[in-house]
């Protein structure tokens, strides 16, 4: 089952969507000034994969790929990148 209960608490969403937010936008705009070093993004993949397996316990999988997504999908359309793949 993805969801089982509503018995979470915690800000590892917000976390996610934070990671996901500054790797994309720094990714795909350098002027920002915010580039998220390599090694921490990596790790934090890593850390949500291994939350995906169940070896760790009861974790929010479901609001940490959400919270990735949606942090992703704003970084990037925050970076107008978008808008240079159509101009040309």
């Amino acid at each position: 089952m993805i969801v089982q209960n509503p018995l979470f608490g915690g800000m590892s969403g917000i976390v996610y969507g934070l990671l996901g937010y500054l790797w994309i936008r720094g990714k795909y705009d350098p002027s920002y000034g915010i580039r998220l070093n390599p090694q921490i993004v990596m790790f934090m993949l890593g850390w949500f994969v291994l939350c995906l397996t169940g070896l760790v316990g009861h974790v929010a999988n479901v609001v940490h790929g959400a919270g990735l997504f949606m942090g992703a999908a704003w970084g990037y359309l925050a970076s107008k990148h978008w808008l240079r793949v159509f101009r040309r």
